[in-house]
């Protein structure tokens, strides 16, 4: 693997004492999947997600925070 890409001002230190206090957060992480498909526009790929699959990303999210569900922003195609 690459890393010329990555850089952070965290210390080995903070990233393994990051790692033990959320490690166990792993154990409760909700996942869940987004339908969507893979598009190849001007020579880059886009993950195309539609405007149903977003507002059930959206209210599922909002949800599991405790924050009232509302409507998404409609999504505008230039394909």
């Amino acid at each position: 693997m690459d890393n010329s890409s990555i850089k952070t001002n965290l210390t080995l230190n903070d990233m393994l004492g990051i790692q033990s206090s959320y490690k166990p957060a792993a154990k409760t992480i909700d996942k869940i999947e987004i339908k969507g498909d893979n598009k190849l526009i001007n020579g880059i790929w886009y993950f195309l997600v539609n405007d149903q699959e977003r507002q059930s990303i959206s209210d599922v999210m909002n949800k599991s925070l405790g924050l009232p569900t509302k409507p998404v922003s409609k999504s505008y195609s230039c394909l």
